[in-house]
């Protein structure tokens, strides 16, 4: 399988020990994705400054295919963390610099590279959502990340184009939850997935509803920072691999399988990928950073 997140990159500046780590959720998608063992590439516009150069270096060692980003004058993104017994506040302190500023063009050549993989993801942070139905002429599943900024607007606007719809729920009722999940599938996405912190996840297929909790609500976390990127991430690519796996398998035979031996396997494969979203949030969660690789602040 090969993923490529498009969309955003920043510095995370942690002041509580003086150390910095680069992150951004199409970036960390990417990266998560490269340490399942899939081949993963990241595009988007990166700043002509050092920290720039610093978002590439890192990504490189990750062995994230970075080709496909482009240079710009500007500021790279800073973002301000704070943790709090792991739990981790931010703020942005440019407004996502460039990316903001000058965000992503998807032109015919990047859209002929994105061809070539099974996950595109991109979101909110990437400020690219007049791009996002260009997309729609690929045959591949797009994510888009609506973080916790969004409204009935965003939905209408973006769910035609996405297959999975993530969302942030933290503070919503279990009606509220339903009500929204139900809106991402009225309005075109395949599913709709809402997190909700300590409480889990919650997600619609328009038929049915699944849920589960996070592993090990016990545990000492260290950082919860990429926690929701790496839930994506495990959630999307397990789906996804699934989902690809069934059409290997049936291919344009015959049908040997009933309706509801295929709803059998679709729940089978919901839980499974359920669980592996579990398993990178969680680990997510004992990293400093998104994924480490921090430095001290300059």
């Amino acid at each position: 399988m090969k993923i490529l997140g498009i969309g955003d990159n920043v510095v995370d500046r942690h002041f509580d020990d003086g150390m910095m780590y680069i992150g951004g959720n199409s970036l960390n998608f990417a990266v998560y994705g490269g340490q399942m063992g899939y081949a993963s590439a990241y595009a988007g516009v990166v700043a002509k400054d050092s920290y720039g150069d610093w978002v590439l270096d890192i990504l490189k060692g990750q062995g994230v295919d970075v080709s496909h980003c482009v240079r710009k004058e500007g500021e790279t993104g800073l973002c301000t963390i704070r943790l709090t017994d792991g739990d981790r506040s931010i703020s942005e302190d440019n407004h996502g610099g460039v990316v903001h500023e000058q965000p992503l063009e998807i032109t015919e050549e990047l859209l002929a590279y994105a061809s070539g993989f099974d996950v595109i993801h991109t979101g909110y942070l990437a400020y690219m959502d007049h791009e996002i139905p260009k997309l729609q002429s690929l045959d591949v599943p797009v994510v888009y990340d609506f973080c916790d900024t969004w409204d009935d607007d965003s939905f209408r606007r973006n769910c035609p184009s996405v297959d999975f719809a993530f969302f942030s729920g933290k503070k919503l009722s279990e009606a509220e939850i339903i009500g929204y999940l139900e809106k991402t599938i009225e309005y075109g996405s395949s599913l709709g997935i809402c997190t909700i912190g300590k409480r889990g996840a919650v997600v619609f297929d328009g038929r049915d509803i699944y849920r589960k909790k996070p592993y090990n609500l016990d545990l000492e976390v260290i950082d919860t920072t990429g926690a929701g990127d790496a839930f994506i991430t495990g959630f999307t690519t397990t789906y996804t691999a699934g989902r690809q796996l069934f059409e290997q398998i049936t291919g344009d035979k015959e049908p040997f399988h009933t309706p509801a031996d295929r709803e059998d396997y679709d729940r089978a494969l919901m839980e499974r990928a359920l669980s592996v979203a579990n398993l990178m949030a969680i680990r997510t969660c004992m990293v400093i950073g998104a994924f480490g690789q921090g430095k001290p602040m300059v």
